[in-house]
């Protein structure tokens, strides 16, 4: 804290000597990895979550240092404290052995683990946010977990495809460099700055030519990459839509295995949300991803 008082107090000094106007001027500092946590001492611990989702999380984590051993033998900055990761890892799995104990224990509860065991064995820092401590606007990625069968099944009909062989890509930008006349077609995609086309590459007649790309009624309709072996297993078509939009997520199998997939590609057609599409059956207030599923589970095939 010393420290940080002689710095304030140099900074404060040539503040005085360098200002001659007394207007105010207000400089925002971004957080760097030093000064984006602090130490801090909470005064009650709460969580409003069931401990069993928080254990299945700190076990994931650990398997992922784990899985990389390279990773073991460097540090984690938490603020102005460095940590081993290895010792960082031993006390995650000191807290799930807490986790599983208090599951296992007919009289403990978890708020004797969050106000006994916490404060006592582990130290707690504080995020910056926008400017302010502790106010830090926190985001998360949802990673889907769906049903999936080796085969084609009435419940999984549906294939999940990796990349086509024949499937190409134009970079407009290159053409429009040589022909200016190419700026009209002004195509992108969501995963891509740069102006790009897709396309499937074919033979007519000994010259090899570019024709668009199936649309999503080809491909899940009419099938036609079927036959290619590109299935990697096959799905329910709604679970596959929302992995679509999510752009990942992991596929369960009838044996208890399960395969984490990821974006790939895509067809090069033009994204339309399909928010808007439903936008006259689900009010605002209660547009979200699990309003559109049930929608589109209770939709006639009319509609559909």
């Amino acid at each position: 804290m010393t420290q940080f008082r002689k710095i304030g107090g140099i900074a404060v000094s040539v503040l005085f000597v360098a200002c001659v106007s007394p207007q105010k001027v207000e400089v925002a500092v971004e957080p760097t990895v030093e000064t984006a946590l602090r130490p801090h001492t909470v005064q009650k611990y709460t969580d409003d979550l069931n401990l069993e989702g928080l254990n299945a999380q700190i076990l994931e984590h650990i398997r992922f240092f784990r899985a990389r051993p390279q990773k073991l033998k460097g540090e984690l900055r938490f603020g102005p404290d460095q940590v081993r990761v290895e010792t960082y890892i031993k006390s995650l799995e000191a807290f799930r052995e807490k986790l599983n104990e208090v599951k296992k224990s007919p009289g403990a509860s978890e708020q004797s683990l969050l106000e006994g065991f916490l404060p006592e064995h582990f130290d707690c820092y504080q995020v910056q946010g926008d400017g302010r401590w502790g106010e830090a606007f926190i985001t998360s990625y949802y990673d889907p977990i769906i049903k999936a069968n080796y085969k084609p099944t009435a419940e999984h009909p549906r294939p999940i495809y990796t990349n086509p062989r024949d499937m190409v890509l134009v970079k407009l930008d290159e053409f429009r460099q040589v022909f200016p006349r190419w700026s009209i077609f002004n195509m992108s995609e969501q995963k891509s700055s740069a102006p790009i086309a897709r396309g499937r590459l074919l033979k007519r007649n000994g010259v090899q030519l570019v024709f668009p790309f199936y649309s999503r009624f080809e491909l899940d309709t009419l099938g036609m990459m079927r036959g290619q072996k590109l299935e990697l297993a096959y799905a329910d078509p709604i679970d596959i839509f929302v992995m679509q939009i999510q752009g990942s997520g992991t596929l369960e199998f009838p044996d208890g295995k399960r395969l984490r997939i990821g974006y790939a590609s895509q067809n090069g057609h033009p994204y339309f949300a399909i928010g808007k599409l439903l936008k006259d059956r689900i009010p605002t207030e209660r547009m979200s991803m699990q309003a559109i599923v049930s929608e589109m589970r209770n939709m006639s095939s009319e509609d559909a």
